[in-house]
């Protein structure tokens, strides 16, 4: 007999072949096994083993080692003969076998690195099986015509792990790697926002706030938010936030427009485009319903004040071409200049103040006099309601050189007045008082 094979720890020993069996004697041949372990002192009858071949059995492959097989032959009238030659049965430790392909975390529906299989050890002919599971304990899913020692997974959208088997044709070595996980983060959603319709009748900065109904998520996680404005007029506007105050926005909203809003979100990493978040928001900017006899085209912003254009409004006073110069005379106005609305007196203020102005308009109090001088200037009011000047009885006088206008409070004292406000062409802002007999025009006002 002859011959060698090399198995690992665990494998299956091959059979040794009858080689040339024994001849001559006399009367039948029989057959005795024997095996030699290095390790283990003379050779040792192999109980049973009485064919001219033999086949190991597979505890002879559970150590490592070397193993050698011998057969005896005799005849009934000759004594036993060994065969020339042994068979040799190596038995070597399993392989190992590692995986080349870490990575950090893909992005959703992202095709990942390839993974290459480096064995070391086994003996014969390789080959390769992939494996793929959703957790490191369940990588136990064949992964088909992935039989190569490298392996490029197709595009992934949840975290998944794999592993390798390496099989050694012939000597029943194999290696299992560890497992490699691939991990996947979530997909990217921008979110969605309230699809309210917001209703002002203001023209600036609306106290209204688009709130947010559900965040963008996923991705890497770092988000960033951009709202834009389409409509009547278009802009990226300032601010990052989930949710966003209009009233953040500096721009001017013309009455009468209409305005859409939509938040925009991305990732730093995955998604670094900006996707809308579901949702629109609608601002409609009713317009103004304005004083009677104003004119809505002279609407004039100040702070937290909307201003009315000048009156042209008798209200119930009595027009006249002479104001006179009764110390108390009755509710009158004369029509002197379009220009600036009706001249009227201040017992026409006093007693028509609702009609003139109805809520939410008002005839201007010593506070909202004192709102107008903090948020502007003489000169910007003088360019933006000119100077009218007054009325005394009927002639006109100061026109061109002051800006005067009625306000609501009145002072006794000795000849009746009434406050208003003052202003010439460059420095001069305040408060004044007048007699009541004077003609002066009229601008109602009301809060944002």
């Amino acid at each position: 007999i002859s011959g060698a094979a090399t198995v690992c720890v665990g494998g299956t020993p091959p059979t040794i072949a009858a080689g040339t069996v024994a001849t001559g004697g006399g009367g039948a041949i029989t057959y005795q096994w024997y095996k030699y372990i290095a390790s283990i002192s003379g050779v040792t009858a192999i109980s049973g083993a009485t064919a001219t071949s033999y086949t190991p059995p597979t505890t002879d492959a559970a150590a490592t080692g070397t193993i050698t097989y011998i057969r005896q032959a005799k005849s009934a009238s000759c004594p036993e003969v060994t065969a020339t030659g042994g068979y040799f049965l190596r038995v070597i430790s399993d392989p190992t076998i590692a995986i080349s392909g870490e990575q950090g975390t893909i992005c959703y529906n992202t095709a990942p690195t390839a993974m290459a299989a480096t064995p070391t050890g086994g003996v014969g002919t390789v080959s390769y099986q992939w494996y793929s599971g959703t957790s490191s304990t369940a990588a136990t899913t064949s992964i088909t015509g992935a039989t190569l020692s490298t392996y490029a997974p197709s595009s992934l959208t949840t975290t998944t792990y794999y592993r390798v088997v390496a099989s050694f044709t012939g000597s029943g070595c194999e290696a299992t790697s560890t497992v490699i996980a691939k991990t996947v983060y979530p997909q990217f959603t921008a979110g969605s926002i309230i699809t309210a319709h917001g209703t002002v009748t203001q023209a600036t900065n609306p106290g209204l706030t688009i709130t947010n109904s559900t965040l963008a998520s996923g991705g890497d996680g770092n988000i960033t938010y951009q709202w834009r404005r389409t409509g009547l007029s278009s802009a990226t506007l300032t601010g990052d936030e989930d949710s966003y105050a209009i009233s953040n926005d500096a721009s001017n909203y013309a009455l009468g427009g209409v305005y859409y809003f939509m938040r925009y979100a991305h990732d730093a990493m995955c998604n670094v485009s900006w996707v809308p978040s579901s949702g629109t928001y609608t601002l409609n900017v009713n317009p103004l319903s304005v004083p009677i006899g104003s004119d809505s085209d002279d609407i004039w912003t100040c702070g937290s004040q909307i201003w009315s254009g000048a009156l042209r409004n008798p209200a119930g006073c009595v027009a006249v071409s002479d104001l006179g110069e009764e110390p108390y005379p009755t509710a009158q106005y004369i029509n002197y200049s379009i220009s600036y609305g009706y001249y009227y007196n201040w017992s026409c203020v006093n007693t028509y103040a609702n009609t003139l102005c109805p809520p939410p308009w008002r005839v201007p109090t010593q506070t909202d006099f004192q709102t107008l001088i903090s948020c502007t200037t003489a000169s910007t009011l003088s360019s933006a309601w000119g100077r009218p000047g007054v009325i005394h009885g009927s002639s006109r006088s100061d026109h061109g050189v002051y800006g005067v206008w009625w306000g609501s409070y009145g002072y006794g004292g000795g000849a009746p007045t009434g406050q208003a406000i003052s202003y010439d062409s460059s420095s001069s802002l305040h408060t004044v008082y007048h007699y009541t007999y004077l003609g002066l025009p009229v601008r109602c006002v009301r809060d944002l």
